[in-house]
């Protein structure tokens, strides 16, 4: 059941990968600090994967995946940094 589970969230990780482009498309805000946790499970589960299953597949995934979630994590810290230097964060709408 584990790796049902796993796999289906592999597979949602990756339809969410295909919507990149229109995802980039929208302006910041604070939400998108919400795409980063399920990455960071993500990439947690893939580790886990690795150390009871082991093999190159895993090995190859969770190096991806940690690249990937620093990657977002810092580009998230920057715009939020820069939201929040022109005042656009906790703004009333």
């Amino acid at each position: 059941m584990a790796r049902i589970l796993y796999y289906f969230a592999l597979f949602t990780t990756m339809l969410l990968f295909s919507q990149m482009k229109h995802f980039v498309k929208l302006t910041f805000a604070l939400p998108w600090w919400a795409y980063s946790f399920p990455m960071a499970a993500m990439t947690i589960a893939s580790t886990v994967m690795l150390e009871k299953v082991g093999g190159i597949f895993f090995a190859v995934l969770v190096s991806a995946l940690m690249t990937l979630l620093l990657l977002l994590v810092s580009m998230l810290v920057v715009r939020t940094l820069l939201a929040m230097k022109r005042g656009q964060i906790c703004v009333p709408e």
